[in-house]
């Protein structure tokens, strides 16, 4: 009796929150960027910047993605040259769970194991420059940011300025050009 009680309580809840975001002009679907669009299949990704040090300069190459998850390969570009990583990417949505908006996190596993969580934070220039924030270990604790692009090396003005006023703004001072 109990349960149903709490069941019935719960359920009523959550259309009264759906009921009230109904009523909304502004929806944060606005304000989200879709991983999805950035790790499509064929997309190659190359690392510009990050607060990771040179070891971190990376090229990924998405070999399928679909639904949600991506494959791809991760090559480093420092010296000495790191073994590439086969990873897969999870699509999730982290900030908005009661609202169908899009992906903006993935939590990247190598060979089944957790390797890394990364969110799409920003894209410009059509979605051809996006900046990551990144986190190694387990509940976000060791965030870093990465500028990636998916057209190799333009003019990305807009997209490295916000890279920038994002790192200060985490007190990241160390910035590495890959």
């Amino acid at each position: 009796m109990m349960a149903s009680t709490c069941i019935r309580d719960a359920l009523f809840f959550v259309l009264l929150i759906k009921v009230a975001h109904c009523g909304q002009s502004h929806t944060p679907r606005d304000d989200i960027e879709d991983i999805t669009r950035f790790y499509s299949s064929g997309a190659k990704i190359v690392t510009l910047n990050t607060t990771m040090g040179q070891t971190e300069c990376k090229t990924d190459v998405v070999t399928s993605a679909g639904g949600q998850s991506a494959q791809f390969t991760r090559s480093f570009r420092s010296t000495p040259q790191k073994t590439p990583l086969n990873l897969k990417g999870t699509f999730k949505n982290d900030r908005y769970l009661l609202q169908e908006v899009p992906f903006d996190v993935m939590d990247v596993t190598n060979n089944g194991h957790p390797y890394s969580k990364e969110r799409l934070l920003h894209t410009f220039y059509n979605g051809d420059c996006g900046i990551f924030s990144v986190s190694k270990k387990w509940g976000g604790r060791d965030t870093n940011y990465d500028l990636r692009v998916k057209t190799g090396k333009h003019n990305y003005k807009l997209c490295y300025d916000r890279f920038l006023s994002d790192t200060a703004r985490a007190g990241l001072t160390s910035r590495t050009a890959c």
